[in-house]
């Protein structure tokens, strides 16, 4: 846990705000707009 405290707490308030997951898409579109919506995490395409 001491090894990565930055993914629960970043975690924790995704979960109780599931809003947060559609902004945190629409952000990583953003970043990736060559890779569609269905795969924002392909930072193989870029």
């Amino acid at each position: 846990m001491n090894a990565g405290p930055s993914s629960v707490d970043v975690r924790y308030p995704v979960v109780q705000n599931p809003a947060s997951l559609a902004v945190v898409g629409v952000k990583t579109w953003r970043i990736f707009p060559g890779s569609p919506p269905a795969l924002p995490s392909s930072p193989t395409s870029v």
